[in-house]
């Protein structure tokens, strides 16, 4: 799913055809600004979930524009749901990381809390969905 999500990224990261088309659908659907896709680096993990995150909120416009264009195929339902699941797992992460980030020297007092959230988030749920993804995430990595 990583890797489609890669090859649907760089069809409209090489392409300015692509990207405008992809553009005019976004304002006519209404959202404004315009976004850019994100493309993921192998070195950054929160690349890949700026990658996914914004698949998502580009979900429709891509649908539409991959629907009437047949270059690249789009994600499945499924893999919609994975990609949905991926974001709620690496969202408390991503904001974990950018908290931490944002101080010049963080401090226990900062560190210790945002992890007892982050386990708390992670480890709590009890969502098969939740859990499922999670392994998923974790496999796909390594891939």
């Amino acid at each position: 799913m990583c890797a489609k999500a890669r090859t649907i990224v760089g069809y409209y990261k090489r392409s300015s055809t692509e990207k405008a088309r992809l553009q005019e659908i976004q304002k006519q659907l209404s959202v404004d600004p315009p976004l850019e896709l994100v493309q993921d680096v192998p070195t950054r993990w929160n690349s890949e979930f700026a990658m996914l995150a914004r698949l998502l909120k580009l979900k429709t416009a891509m649908t539409i524009d991959l629907t009437e264009n047949d270059s690249v195929e789009n994600l499945t339902n499924g893999e919609w749901h994975q990609v949905s699941a991926f974001v709620a797992v690496l969202q408390p992460v991503e904001e974990a990381t950018t908290a931490a980030c944002a101080e010049s020297y963080p401090t226990l007092s900062l560190v210790v809390p945002l992890v007892h959230c982050m386990k708390l988030l992670l480890c709590d749920k009890t969502s098969g969905t939740f859990l499922t993804a999670r392994r998923q995430y974790a496999g796909s990595r390594h891939h």
